[in-house]
């Protein structure tokens, strides 16, 4: 029996060898979706390059935010595809607030569930949102309020922007978007239109065990410009009763960038600290973008 193990095994390397040099060759053909025959070609360190197909899990798109009130409790399931929900009785929110609401089921089959709206009406308890609700959340979703504005003042308690990943499936950001606004001119040393920050803002991975990973630290224009990708930075001339603008794209994912995404766990968090005083901006919002991997 060892003796035919040794021989399957002699055969199965043969095989592959054999294989490759075709294929390299052009010996085998690998056909294309149109049915035109392509040889292989190998790099010369004898690798391949290969090309995945683009994931076709759920997209992740959403703002850094701060949390405000976690206390919020739904009263009932909503209804799918209508506007409003119900909470108990003695919650604090109000119009124009940002509400989020997560079900987080434990297995990791379970397709994650999850919105963020804006609150336009609040009536009593009923609440009216910008958005249709997309599942029947039950009453045991976590249901919480936050501050997506980032232009805060961080400079006595830093001030802590966050995305946690609080489901089951593993969750992967290959980018992150930067917009700001002000009604001052832009240039590479200022901080949109403020001075260049003290401190800086920080972007970290927080780990499952309670320690963190930092990323990067920008103080201005000009330091976000170098971590851009292929767009770099855009700064907005101010048009009529408008204001100035820049948009900073980080890609991490990807040869042609860092090279490589930014995975969150359960538990884990991607976190941006604001650690000066940066209210004077008109606007500062982040946009973090990425998938599920299953």
């Amino acid at each position: 029996m060892k003796k035919l193990r040794h021989y399957l095994f002699a055969i199965l390397i043969l095989t592959l060898i054999v294989v490759s040099v075709a294929l390299a060759s052009g010996a085998v053909k690998l056909f294309d979706t149109s049915g035109v025959a392509r040889g292989l070609k190998l790099a010369p360190d004898g690798s391949q390059d290969i090309n995945l197909q683009d994931q076709t899990t759920r997209p992740a798109l959403l703002r850094f935010s701060l949390i405000d009130d976690l206390t919020p409790t739904l009263a009932e399931a909503p209804t799918i595809d209508t506007y409003t929900i119900t909470l108990e009785a003695g919650h604090s929110v109000t119009a124009g607030e940002s509400l989020s609401i997560i079900y987080a089921e434990e297995t990791p089959e379970a397709h994650p569930h999850y919105m963020t709206a804006e609150v336009l009406n609040v009536a009593t308890n009923v609440l009216t949102l910008d958005e249709p609700v997309p599942y029947a959340f039950p009453v045991s979703s976590i249901v919480y309020t936050s501050t997506q504005a980032m232009n805060v003042d961080g400079s006595s308690t830093t001030k802590v922007f966050s995305l946690t990943n609080a489901f089951a499936q593993p969750a992967d950001i290959t980018k992150i978007i930067f917009h700001i606004t002000d009604d001052a001119a832009m240039d590479d040393a200022k901080f949109g239109g403020i001075s260049e920050l003290t401190r800086g803002i920080v972007l970290r991975k927080k780990l499952a065990d309670g320690h963190y990973e930092n990323i990067f630290n920008a103080k201005s224009n000009g330091e976000l410009g170098t971590l851009s990708g292929p767009i770099g930075k855009e700064y907005d001339d101010k048009a009529p009763a408008g204001v100035y603008g820049v948009t900073f794209q980080i890609d991490f994912a990807g040869q042609g960038n860092i090279g490589v995404a930014i995975r969150l766990l359960t538990g884990e968090s991607i976190q941006l600290l604001i650690q000066d005083d940066i209210d004077a901006l008109s606007s500062f919002h982040g946009m973090v973008k990425g998938h599920f991997t299953d």
